[in-house]
């Protein structure tokens, strides 16, 4: 080998492990990362299902238009739910459904009512600067009723 192919291949080996380093570093902390959404997602999603286990004790949610056994007596108008949290994981998008419905019966009852009636959900996709995929939204309309 000439010196200067000798030398290109030892100044270009620091280069080769810098790289490989670094693809490294990156792939290695996507993989952390995930990890970590997962594990806060599973804890937002914990903390939210307790909320609208205690919540269910004060308003009940249907998607029909009766409750069973009981009578409508008020009807307040329309009630929404929203996420505050933009899907990007199917983790995420659990905590998203139950984050909606939870602000759903917080807005219900902050109106009076003890009851939703006509719930439904529905999702809006879009994409947003700075991710990949899409991005997803969750909200849950119907109506706040006094039973």
């Amino acid at each position: 080998m000439p010196d200067d192919a000798i030398n290109t291949f030892i100044r270009d080996i620091p280069t080769g492990i810098l790289i490989f380093f670094v693809f490294m570093a990156f792939f290695i902390g996507q993989r952390y990362a995930g990890r970590y959404r997962s594990k806060a997602a599973k804890a937002a999603l914990d903390k939210t299902a307790e909320g609208i286990n205690e919540l269910r004790k004060q308003v009940i949610a249907v998607s029909s238009s009766c409750i069973p056994g009981k009578e409508i007596k008020t009807v307040y108008g329309h009630v929404s739910g929203t996420s505050l949290i933009e899907v990007t994981t199917p983790e995420e998008a659990d905590v998203a459904e139950k984050a909606a419905m939870l602000n759903l019966m917080q807005n219900a009852k902050a109106m009076g009512a003890n009851a939703v009636i006509d719930v439904k959900m529905s999702n809006s996709n879009h994409r947003q600067q700075g991710h990949k995929g899409m991005v997803s939204k969750t909200y849950y309309t119907g109506t706040a009723v006094g039973v």
